[in-house]
């Protein structure tokens, strides 16, 4: 019904005077009654009687909940049977007395006109189906004092669903039962003709046999329901008392409300309707990113856009019309006064992209969705439509096509000058043509070499830029190792994103260090000019400066590399290359000079057998070649030439890379081979410094994560096994944010050194971001655990990168096995679940995967899968544990407990479904379907008690954090009908350490409700006190740990008394919880403990374990019985 209205009673029969009336005193005891002989149901009525002792129906009546004084009493009528008689009650207040006025109800024709009239003002009010369900049911059986059934159609299954009174007795079909349209049932026949019936009880057992009435039952009279053509479902009244059924006025009565629920009906449906669209597109604007905004149909604003001003920094004022064109550079106001144009022209639904400049000068992106709206006449009204802020992803769809762009320029690159000019047109295109230059120093006096020089395109600007060629000053910008300005009188300033402190209109350029390896050292330089560098071009030369620095790296091998190709042709050309001619058995007959070189030796004839082990020749991998592996033999073996073999001669202090080709000859009958040999040693080991590099981390150094992939694959194979290990530095987002990224990068170069000190026999990579991969081929998980244990203190060992000293914290999952059967995932799942276990543990430690871990894993898998099910059905439970006050006989305190048994899991503890919901993002859920039964559970009992009930429900930090927390409080408190006072939401000190903001806001907005905040666990907190001083506490709860052996522990004692103290002089309720023996209670007695909580009072137990009295809440008979037996002595 709704709220505003007023309960409707029409059983006061004004027209009669009083039967008789009582005079009691607010207590009840009876003043005077009369007229004389006074006597009700049979009792004589004396003065000083107390009236709810001779008739306890009264009881719940005259002692009105709400009423905080005996001088506000309602007026109201109610209808009551005492013994065998039904009377009706109408109470007033005539100053310190109440006058209870009595009429017995009389026998006969009873005057039903009223009722089904006055039901008519309650159909107006229900805005609800429910609503209109339950004045029809409760106004009809008023009325017609009988059964009353509700058939509503269900269209769906095409069924009529029944609804009977919620305090209906009446046997036959329950409510909820379905009727199928086609039945031969009453009901179904009155719902398919759409006529009224009328059954007299000698004709109902012939026509329709398996009916199944009260055995009171008189009459049976069907109502249909018509909504225009539509018919929406049936009444059918059982009469249990004379009721004039022929009567045309009573007919008409009966009509009139089948109409006007009927009405009311449709009416409540269709409030239904308009409410859950409000709600989906309440909860659709909630969800997402976007933002709504309306437009005349000149694309001008005129009425305020909230996020538009959170968006572009924009008062209303500034907006307004066409105002909001200032925050859009004048290459985007050209497009979108065109695009608008446009639109104008042909009105359709159209999207655009929008550049608008942030609050801080910074470019944004908006995506613009935007649909005409027409008037009835077909012409063009307004423009709706939404914007969402789609920033980040033009920004990085940017960086990745400036990235693409300078790989595909490095890419169609092959000469090294071609390289060098790549990099040098990639990082102008950042930096609008300006002039830029690539230089290398080499040699111990850093001498300067311009390797490309391109000149800036400003034909209004010819002048050519000048770029500093000072050893000293472009070696100091190349050791910094970031981007650093250099001013025209040689000083240097560090860019930090910024040209604050370069003065407008110098000459400073910008230098950016391209590659510092050994032999490697490269600056590019970018001239200043006027003009400062926009945020937009440091952050696109940011993101190119890695790969630039590879494309000029990669110039500069490839230039070395062709420099000494030719060298070595010049070489053969001028000395040609070893050549020997050996016969069959291997001997020698024919050498070269650079043969003769090759062997140290002078004459031919001293040179060894070309298949003597002496040679020293070697695979690429190192293994020693048998000479029957040697290329000549092969060569005489196959009568084929081999060509190109590369080889490895040990020398005896180095390793000669050779390329052999042996050709087989024969001449004479006569079969021998003739050898060449070719030093290639150095562009050898430059093509492995270039396979290398695609297999390195550019920051570290270390193996990648293609390595460490095939570290990985490599162990599945091993015999002995081995480890894995996974490392993450803990919070290194907040170095990056506090400190910056350039040293977040020297904090992972450190890590990574210390790594390598401390892994010999195992491969070292850097995966991603701030986390590594160790692979211990062979390694027992023994020396493994010995090798995590001495490895963690290393690296968390303090570091100065700076000025800034940072204390890094890591956490390291291992996983060793020797089951040659895992395969690559196996090993990495391992790692990452002892990973994950220690992050879970606290962070700064290692863990090592078990099949524990693995069974833990999928149970709480299991759990979030379920627990998603369980929220969505609503199927969690609620119990509550009993909070007693001293002295007090009932319980009005209790705080709910959240319970779950699952179907496939059984019962889970909430230590264990907790935690993941609350990873799972499910707290939300969990806590508003708890907060919403406790609240429903206490308004109950408090109905019935006649005192307000109080709940105490947790409340996690993250749920806490949220903005809208206290707003949906606020909405529960209102659907469930519970006062403000009557809930007292629970904080643990843990849960509110750290960003303490976010919760003291929401804390203060729940107080202003009117709800009581309690510090839970209160002094098992590093900061209980300052948490205590912090937050806006009315309660605190002190734990379990404090109340322990209380009796053989006079310091607890004591500590237990301060706190009391405390509490009373802060103000603030003190609850000792975890009560469990009789002897702690006796402790907390003698000190005075005002509240106590735990197992000594009572274990949690279901809402049915409680019963509610005028004194408050009390175990049920079989639930004491058990609390009994499971208390401590």
């Amino acid at each position: 019904m709704h709220p505003d209205l007023p309960p409707i009673n029409w059983a006061l029969p004004v027209t009669r005077t009083p039967d008789l009336t009582v005079r009691l005193d607010p207590r009840g005891i009876i003043l005077s009654a009369g007229p004389a002989p006074a006597r009700l149901a049979g009792q004589s009525l004396q003065p000083g009687q107390k009236f709810t002792d001779l008739f306890p129906a009264m009881q719940a009546w005259l002692t009105w909940p709400e009423r905080p004084s005996p001088g506000q009493y309602p007026e109201d009528t109610w209808q009551v049977t005492l013994g065998e008689a039904r009377v009706t009650a109408h109470l007033e207040q005539d100053g310190d007395t109440l006058c209870l006025s009595l009429w017995e109800q009389q026998t006969g024709r009873p005057d039903l006109l009223e009722p089904l009239l006055a039901s008519q003002h309650a159909l107006i009010g229900a805005t609800t189906v429910d609503e209109v369900i339950g004045v029809l049911l409760d106004s009809l059986s008023a009325a017609v004092a009988g059964g009353v059934r509700l058939y509503l159609h269900d269209p769906q299954d095409h069924a009529l669903v029944v609804h009977t009174a919620s305090t209906s007795t009446q046997t036959g079909q329950p409510a909820g039962a379905r009727l199928p349209v086609n039945a031969d049932h009453p009901a179904a026949e009155v719902f398919r003709t759409g006529r009224p019936l009328r059954l007299e009880p000698s004709t109902m057992p012939q026509r329709y046999p398996v009916l199944d009435l009260s055995p009171e039952a008189g009459e049976v009279l069907g109502l249909p329901l018509h909504a225009g053509e539509r018919s929406l479902g049936a009444l059918l009244l059982e009469l249990t008392a004379p009721v004039p059924t022929t009567d045309p006025t009573f007919q008409a009565g009966l009509r009139l409300l089948a109409s006007s629920g009927a009405a009311a009906l449709t009416r409540a449906r269709l409030f239904e309707g308009v409410r859950a669209a409000g709600e989906r597109s309440r909860v659709l604007l909630d969800t997402t990113h976007d933002f709504v905004w309306e437009a005349d149909a000149d694309f001008q604003v005129r009425s305020p856009l909230p996020q538009w001003e959170a968006f572009t920094g924009q008062p209303f004022e500034s907006y307004r019309g066409f105002g909001y064109l200032a925050q859009l550079t004048p290459e985007a106001r050209t497009r979108y006064l065109q695009l608008i144009r446009d639109a104008q022209d042909q009105p359709r639904p159209i999207s655009f992209d929008l550049p608008v400049l942030g609050p801080d000068g910074a470019s944004l992106y908006g995506q613009v969705q935007a649909v005409p709206i027409h008037g009835p006449d077909g012409t063009l009204r307004a423009w709706m439509g939404t914007m969402s802020d789609v920033t980040e992803r033009r920004q990085m769809e940017r960086r990745q096509g400036i990235i693409q762009q300078v790989l595909q320029q490095l890419g169609t690159a092959v000469e090294p000058q071609e390289l060098l000019h790549a990099v040098l047109h990639a990082a102008r295109a950042a930096c609008q043509g300006r002039a830029a230059q690539i230089v290398r120093l080499t040699g111990p006096r850093h001498t300067v070499h311009i390797l490309a020089h391109q000149a800036q395109d400003r034909p209004e600007n010819p002048e050519r830029a000048t770029f500093p060629d000072r050893s000293d000053v472009l070696w100091s910008a190349l050791d910094s190792g970031v981007p650093t300005w250099i001013t025209p009188e040689g000083t240097l300033r560090p860019d930090y994103l910024t040209q604050a402190d370069v003065r407008a209109g110098s000459e400073a350029v910008l230098a950016l260090p391209l590659r510092t390896d050994a032999g490697f050292h490269v600056l590019l330089l970018i001239a200043g000019a006027a003009a400062p560098l926009s945020p937009e071009v440091r952050d696109h030369l940011r993101w190119i400066q890695p790969y630039l620095g590879q494309g000029a790296q990669r110039a500069l091998l490839a230039w070395t590399l062709k420099r000494r190709e030719e060298q070595g042709r010049h070489i053969i050309d001028a000395l040609d290359e070893a050549l020997v001619l050996c016969t069959e058995d291997g001997t020698i007959r024919q050498a070269n000079g650079p043969a003769l070189q090759l062997a140290g030796l002078e004459r031919v004839e001293d040179m060894p057998n070309i298949f003597d082990p002496g040679w020293q020749l070697h695979d690429p991998d190192g293994r020693r070649l048998e000479p029957s592996q040697y290329p000549a033999f092969t060569a005489l073996q196959t009568g084929q030439a081999v060509r190109d073999a590369l080889v490895r001669r040990h020398l005896p202090h180095s390793v000669q890379w050779v390329s052999m080709n042996a050709v087989p000859w024969q001449h004479d009958g006569r079969r021998g081979v003739i050898v060449s040999v070719k030093d290639v040693t150095e562009p050898h080991l430059l093509r492995q410094q270039l396979e290398v590099q695609a297999q390195q981390d550019e920051l570290t150094g270390l193996p990648n994560r293609r390595m460490f992939n095939q570290a990985v694959q490599a162990l599945t194979g091993h015999r002995q096994g081995g480890a894995v290990l996974l490392l993450d530095l803990d919070r290194f987002k907040l170095v990056n944010d506090t400190y910056g990224h350039h040293i977040g990068d020297d904090l992972l170069q450190v890590i990574a050194r210390r790594l390598q000190q401390q892994v010999r026999d195992g491969l070292c990579s850097r995966l991603a971001g701030d986390e590594f991969g160790v692979v211990l081929p062979g390694l027992t998980a023994q020396a493994a655990r010995e090798l995590v244990s001495h490895l963690l203190p290393l690296l968390e060992q303090p570091v100065s990168l700076r000025g800034v000293t940072l204390h890094p914290q890591v956490s390291i999952g291992l996983c060793a096995n020797t089951d040659t059967d895992w395969d690559a995932d196996a090993w990495f799942k391992g790692a990452d679940l002892a990973l994950h276990d220690a992050k879970q543990q606290g962070r700064s430690r290692w863990s090592e995967y078990t099949e524990i871990l693995e069974r833990q894993h999928a149970r709480r898998v299991a759990i979030e899968e379920r627990l998603r099910l369980t929220l969505r059905s609503g199927g969690l439970t609620v119990e509550y544990q009993p909070i007693e006050r001293l002295g007090q006989p009932g319980w009005l305190d209790v705080e709910a407990l959240a319970r779950w048994e699952d179907a496939e899991l059984g019962c889970v503890s909430p230590t264990e479904f907790i935690p993941v919901a609350e990873e799972a993002g499910l707290m939300g859920l969990l806590g508003e379907q708890v907060l919403r039964a406790a609240l429903t559970q206490v308004r109950g009992w408090s109905q019935v008690t006649g005192h307000p009930v109080r709940v105490h429900v947790n409340v996690s930090g993250g749920e806490m954090k949220t903005p809208d927390f206290a707003l949906r409080v606020a909405r529960i408190l209102r659907e469930t009908g519970c006062q403000p006072s009557q809930l007292i939401t629970e904080l643990t000190e843990s849960e509110a350490v750290g960003d303490v903001q976010p919760v003291l806001r929401q804390l203060k907005a729940l107080q202003a409700l009117g709800v009581r905040i309690a510090l839970d666990d209160f002094g098992t907190g590093h900061s209980s006190l300052s948490m205590l001083e912090q937050l806006p506490v009315d309660l605190v709860k002190i734990d379990r740990s404090f109340v322990q052996n209380v009796d053989a522990t006079p310091r607890r004692r004591s500590l237990l008394s301060a706190m009391l103290r405390m509490g009373e002089e802060l103000g603030v309720q003190v609850i000792v919880e975890g009560v469990e023996t009789a002897i702690e209670r006796q402790v907390l007695d003698a000190l005075g403990v005002q509240f106590v909580q735990g197992y000594q009072v009572s274990r949690p137990v279901p809402a049915a374990g409680l019963i509610a009295g005028p004194h408050g809440l009390t175990l049920a008979p079989e639930i004491q019985t058990l609390s009994r037996n499971s208390r401590k002595a």
